[in-house]
């Protein structure tokens, strides 16, 4: 999942950011990102990049957008 923030107007986008840092040969599907009131931003991912046994599991992050 790479992310690239703008501006309130949906403009002026830079500072692209990979959130899961998944090898090549692993995948990372089903994506999700959401803005809480907060700021907070949380990103989803379901991947079989952290398993011991390559099953899917659902994994969350949590942060806040960078100035």
């Amino acid at each position: 999942m790479k992310v690239v923030a703008g501006d309130a107007t949906a403009r002026n986008f830079g500072g692209t950011g990979r959130l899961f840092q998944l090898p090549a040969s692993k995948s990372g599907l089903w994506n999700s990102l959401c803005v809480l009131a907060d700021g907070t931003v949380v990103a989803l991912t379901s991947t079989n990049a952290y398993s011991s046994d390559d099953s899917v599991e659902v994994w969350m992050i949590k942060g806040k957008l960078a100035d």
